[in-house]
């Protein structure tokens, strides 16, 4: 697995995610920020899970891939992110 932090500018106060470099999906009323990119969402959620981590937005089948929001220990909004 290959480790990649991709970042974000939020445009109007609305974030965007970055997938690529000719398309950025909005994400309205989200105050997610920050992205955690993985080559085996259903792996890493669940392993994230069994640690205890809490996740906010349950797992969701994107056109852009699989998708969920979680919290870390200081309340910030993150993505995991599978992307197609």
């Amino acid at each position: 697995m290959q480790n990649r932090v991709r970042l974000s500018r939020a445009i109007k106060s609305r974030p965007a995610l970055y997938l690529n470099i000719k398309m950025f999906v909005k994400l309205p009323g989200s105050r997610v920020f920050l992205f955690l990119q993985t080559d085996d969402f259903w792996r890493d959620y669940h392993n994230m899970l069994s640690k205890g981590i809490e996740f906010v937005r349950e797992p969701n089948k994107a056109p852009y891939g699989i998708i969920a929001v979680f919290k870390d220990l200081y309340g910030n909004l993150w993505d995991l992110l599978q992307p197609i």
